[in-house]
């Protein structure tokens, strides 16, 4: 199984300030088995952020492997970097 890799790297500046973009946890839980990470990008320099929030879901599979149920990185990423300034 291929693992997804979405990094700060592949986020581009802010549309606005051209400060850097991170990847921010808003909430935190689970839901029986599965962790669940709720998350959206924003600046770090002008804290502009992008009014969606997205989900990484992960659980425990029977032979101890770690099972991505839910990755919204990637749309995540590509949402941002289509952004335009003011």
């Amino acid at each position: 199984m291929e693992e997804n890799k979405h990094t700060m790297d592949e986020l581009k500046p802010c549309p606005f300030c051209g400060g850097q973009a991170e990847f921010v946890t808003n909430t935190s839980g689970y839901q029986i088995c599965d962790k669940i990470i709720g998350f959206s990008i924003r600046c770090k320099k002008c804290k502009t952020e992008y009014p969606k929030r997205y989900e990484l879901r992960i659980s425990l599979g029977s032979k101890g492997q770690i099972e991505t149920v839910i990755d919204q990185r990637k749309q995540a990423v590509s949402d941002w970097n289509k952004r335009q300034g003011a």
